[in-house]
């Protein structure tokens, strides 16, 4: 595992559907625009990682098996999917989604669940989420997608809450 000391965020209202516009018309949009984007991604070496948000955030593809399911549609190597644990919990999604979609998953963003507070501000079980990352053999980076107070003190208590609690997932 390693720290992601960088990354983008897309805002879920880029993708929200028009109020009343049919779910399944925007899902086959969604994947046929995605089939191409990762054709066009894969000609500059670049993987597009679809994130799934909570309902909260954004209405369309709210959840991991969401996002699997789309990635499985556009089935080319340069689409894959980003967890992110805080909109996991957000769903009160089980971390066993994590094993179903193992092989589409590319990137993992991090964030307690009340408030998106950084990793051990709040005190957040974490474990579950790790364990199933270990279990597919997950070697990517852990992104703090999350929102600081005190950088000074919560970015080192981030980091030590993430390492124990994947350490910890590994004696499971």
């Amino acid at each position: 595992m390693e720290l992601s000391k960088s990354f983008r965020r897309v805002s879920g209202a880029s993708r929200m559907a028009p109020d009343g516009f049919d779910k399944n018309v925007a899902h086959k949009q969604f994947v046929d625009i995605s089939r191409k984007l990762a054709v066009l991604a894969a000609q500059y070496n670049i993987v597009l990682s679809l994130e799934s948000q909570n309902k909260e955030e954004c209405n369309f593809i709210n959840t991991l098996q969401e996002a699997m399911l789309i990635a499985k549609e556009v089935d080319h190597p340069n689409f894959r999917v980003t967890v992110d644990i805080y909109h996991m919990m957000r769903e009160n999604a089980p971390a066993d989604h994590i094993i179903d979609g193992g092989k589409y998953i590319y990137h993992c963003d991090i964030g307690e669940k009340e408030t998106r507070s950084a990793p051990g501000v709040k005190g957040d079980d974490f474990v579950p989420y790790f364990r199933a990352f270990q279990q597919i053999g997950y070697k990517g980076m852990v992104a703090l997608e999350c929102q600081f107070t005190d950088l000074e003190t919560e970015l080192p208590l981030a980091k030590e809450t993430i390492v124990k609690q994947w350490e910890l997932a590994k004696k499971l």
